[in-house]
C-alpha cells in the first residue's frame, strides 16, 4: 500500500494542527455529565437537559455556520467561532445555577458547530478528489489525536478539581484561533481565494429539495444519535455499573482516540474503492452493537473492547459522510449542505441523546437502554440496504452513487 499521506496540501497539514490545538482540550464534554451530578448535585434528569442545551446550539450552529461560510468564507467563521469558545468555556466554571448553565451550553453549542462546516468546505475547496477523502482522514486524526490527550489530562485533573478542565480547554480554543489567523491570513493566490465566499452562479440545488440527500441525513441522524451516548451515558454507566475511576474512564475515552490516531488513514485508503453508501452503513451498525454488549459483562477492558468496535464503526463512517456530502454539493452552497450534515451526524443527536437516553436509562433501566441499539442497528442496516437494493442514486454536479 502505498503512502495514505501522499500529496495531502500543506495547508491541510496546517489546519490539521490547528484542529489538534483545539482539540487537546477537549475535556469539558466528556466530564461534565460527572461534575453536574458529582459536583453540582444536579440529578440525571436535569444534568441531560443542560447538557441537550448544547446539541440545540449545535442545531442552530451548523446551519448558521453554513451559510455564514458560503457568506463571509470559512476562515473569519473558524477564527471567531474558536475564539468565543474558548472564552465560554472559561465562563462555565464560574456557573452553578440551572438557567444560566443552559444559557452557556447553547452558545457553546452555537459556535462550536458554526466552526465544522467551515472547516469541511475549507478542505473540500483545497483538495484534488484523489486527495480529498485522506484530508478529511487527516482532520479527523487531528481531532482524536486532541481528544485523546483532552480526556487523559482531564482524568486526572477531574480528580483533583474540575476548575481547571474549563480552563484548559477554553485556553486551548484561543490558541487555535491565534494559529489559525497566524497559518491562514497572509496566504496568496488561489489558496486563499478558496477560504474566501464563494463566488460561483452555477444553478445550484437547495439541499432541501434534494430529497435523496435527506433520506440520507435522516439515517445519519439515527447513527449521530446511537454514537453521542460517548458523551453523557457512557461515562456515568462506567461510573455506575462497572465502578471505574474518572482516570480509567478518561484512559477508555483516550483508546477510541489511539485507534482513530494510528488505523483511521490506512482504513480510508484501503475502503475508498468499495461501495461507500455500504460503508458508512456498516460504521453505524458497529457504533450500536458497542452499546448494545455492554450489560453481558463488566470490568476496565470489556469496556475497552466495546469501545473498540464504536471506534471501529466511527472510523468506518465519519470521513466517508463528508466525502458523499462534499461531491453531490453544488459548489455554491456547499457550505449549507455540510452544515445540514453537522446538524444530522452530531447536531440533533447533541440535542436529543442528552434528554431521550437519560430518560430510558432512569426510568427503564440500563438493559432496555443498550437493548434499543440493537433495534437501532437494524434499523439502521434495513435502511442503508433499502437504498442500495433500490439503486439509490446521489446525484449532483458529474457524481453518482449507485448500488452494483
Amino acid at each position: 500500500m502505498k503512502n495514505p499521506y501522499a500529496n495531502i496540501p500543506a495547508t491541510m497539514w496546517l489546519l490539521a494542527t490547528v484542529t489538534l490545538i483545539s482539540r487537546s482540550g477537549s475535556m469539558v464534554l466528556v466530564f461534565l455529565p460527572l461534575y453536574l451530578t458529582q459536583k453540582l448535585g444536579f440529578d440525571i434528569i436535569v444534568t441531560g437537559q443542560i447538557i441537550s442545551l448544547y446539541g440545540l446550539g449545535q442545531i442552530a450552529g451548523a446551519y448558521s455556520g453554513g451559510i455564514f461560510t458560503d457568506k463571509l468564507g470559512s476562515l473569519k467563521v473558524q477564527v471567531f467561532g474558536f475564539f468565543l469558545v474558548g472564552m465560554l468555556y472559561i465562563l462555565l466554571e464560574f456557573l452553578s445555577i440551572k438557567f444560566t448553565l443552559m444559557l452557556c451550553m447553547f452558545f457553546v453549542g452555537f459556535f462550536t458547530a458554526s466552526i465544522r462546516p467551515a472547516t469541511s468546505t475549507t478542505i473540500a475547496r483545497l483538495c484534488t478528489p484523489d486527495t480529498r477523502t485522506r484530508a478529511y482522514s487527516l482532520n479527523y486524526q487531528a481531532v482524536n489525536l486532541g481528544a485523546s490527550i483532552g480526556p487523559a489530562i482531564g482524568g486526572v485533573l477531574a480528580g483533583i478539581s474540575y476548575t481547571w478542565i474549563f480552563r484548559l480547554d477554553g485556553i486551548a480554543n484561543i490558541l487555535a484561533a491565534i494559529a489559525l489567523w497566524v497559518f491562514f491570513k497572509n496566504q496568496s493566490g488561489n489558496t486563499s481565494q478558496q477560504i474566501e465566499p464563494s463566488k460561483y452562479s452555477e444553478n445550484a440545488i437547495s439541499a432541501w429539495k434534494n430529497t435523496p440527500f435527506l433520506i440520507f441525513l435522516l439515517l445519519i441522524t439515527l447513527i449521530g444519535m446511537c454514537f453521542f451516548q460517548i458523551l453523557n451515558i457512557y461515562p456515568l454507566y462506567l461510573s455506575d455499573n462497572y465502578h471505574l475511576s474518572t482516570i480509567e474512564i478518561g484512559e477508555i475515552m483516550a483508546f477510541n482516540g489511539v485507534l482513530i490516531i494510528l488505523f483511521q488513514m490506512a482504513i480510508t485508503t484501503i475502503l475508498k474503492k468499495y461501495n461507500t453508501i455500504r460503508i458508512i452503513g456498516t460504521g453505524g451498525v458497529l457504533i450500536c452493537l458497542g452499546y448494545f454488549i455492554l450489560p453481558w459483562y463488566s470490568g476496565f477492558y470489556y469496556a475497552l473492547f466495546s469501545m473498540s468496535i464504536i471506534t471501529v464503526g466511527e472510523m468506518l463512517m465519519m470521513p466517508f459522510a463528508f466525502e458523499v456530502v462534499t461531491k453531490i454539493s453544488p459548489t455554491a452552497c456547499q457550505g449549507q449542505y455540510l452544515g445540514l450534515l453537522t446538524c444530522a451526524l452530531s447536531s440533533i443527536p447533541l440535542f436529543a441523546t442528552p434528554i431521550l437516553m437519560p430518560y430510558i436509562y432512569s426510568t427503564f433501566g440500563v438493559k432496555i437502554l443498550w437493548s434499543s441499539m440493537g433495534l437501532m442497528a437494524a434499523i439502521i442496516y434495513t435502511g442503508f440496504e433499502f437504498l442500495n437494493r433500490t439503486s439509490f442514486k446521489l446525484k449532483l454536479n458529474t457524481v453518482e452513487y449507485v448500488t452494483n
